[in-house]
């Protein structure tokens, strides 16, 4: 939570986004203090989510069966960028970098 507070990317996020949705007739310490609450319960759950996939995922990215899938889809990524720049057209005027 103190590094979330301390984070000015998370600074600006709460002084540009968080005002719209608090009433100035009521308490306004209150109101951000809810709001930030949820946000960093919501930023909790998301990474907690995020290693319990990471961890279901691991023992089947290191098994042979899942290394070869990986090979096999990084390898047809490769061969179809690589066409894709074979076929690609040339610009008819050339450009110089360094003129």
């Amino acid at each position: 939570m103190f590094l979330q507070l301390t984070n000015p990317k998370a600074i600006f996020f709460f002084l540009s986004v968080f005002p719209q949705f608090i009433d100035l007739s009521n308490h306004y310490a209150a109101q951000f203090f809810a709001l930030v609450l949820t946000y960093s319960s919501l930023v909790v759950i998301i990474h907690c989510l995020y290693a319990f996939f990471a961890r279901r995922a691991k023992s089947w990215l290191t098994s042979e069966r899942g290394g070869r899938a990986i090979n096999t889809v990084g390898g047809a990524t490769f061969v179809f960028f690589g066409a894709a720049l074979a076929t690609a057209k040339r610009l008819g005027r050339s450009i110089s970098y360094l003129a």
